[in-house]
C-alpha cells in the first residue's frame, strides 16, 4: 500500500530493454527537489550496469528543462526515457509524452496518467486498488478491524 517502490526502477529499465533490445542508453527524467530521486537512480544504475546500458540523469525544474533533456536524449540513437514519479512531471505529462513521440524515444512512466494521454506504457501502483485496500486496515475505536461494507 505504497505509491512507489524503489525496486520499480529496475523493472522500468527491464521493460525498456524488452521493448527495444538494442537500447544502449537511457535518460532518467527527474526532479532534483524530490528526495526519492537518489534511491531510484541507485537502483536503476545498478540494473543498467548488468545490462550494459548507459544511464544519464536529467534534472528538470520546468517545461524548458524537460524539453532540453528529451531533445538531448534523442541526439544519439538507441536511447530511451524513464520518467520518475513526481508531481512536477505529472503536471507536465502532456509535454513529456508529446516530446517522447516527436523524438521517437521509447519511454516508461510511473503512473497510468501518462498512457492515458498517449504515453507508451506505465508500470506502477494502482491507486484505486490501494485506496480500496486501505479500508481493510481501518480500525474502530475498540481496536476491531472494520469490514469493507461498514458504513
Amino acid at each position: 500500500m505504497t505509491n512507489f517502490e524503489f525496486g520499480f526502477g529496475a523493472k522500468w529499465l527491464e521493460l525498456l530493454a524488452e521493448l527495444v533490445p538494442t537500447i544502449s542508453h537511457v535518460t532518467l527524467i527527474t526532479n532534483p527537489a524530490n528526495e526519492n530521486t537518489a534511491q531510484f537512480v541507485k537502483v536503476i544504475t545498478a540494473a543498467a550496469d548488468t545490462q550494459k546500458i548507459a544511464v544519464r540523469v536529467a534534472s528538470v525544474r520546468d517545461g524548458t528543462d524537460i524539453q532540453d533533456a528529451i531533445e538531448n536524449s534523442s541526439k544519439r540513437p538507441g536511447g530511451g526515457l524513464i520518467i520518475f514519479p513526481d508531481g512536477l512531471l505529472i503536471n507536465h505529462r502532456e509535454v513529456i509524452v508529446e516530446l517522447a513521440a516527436r523524438y521517437r524515444l521509447p519511454a516508461v512512466y510511473p503512473f497510468r496518467v501518462f498512457p492515458e494521454v498517449g504515453g507508451l506504457l506505465s508500470y506502477g501502483p494502482n491507486f484505486k486498488a490501494i485506496f480500496r485496500r486501505t479500508a481493510e486496515y481501518v480500525q474502530d475505536p475498540q481496536g476491531r478491524k472494520t469490514s469493507r461494507s461498514a458504513g
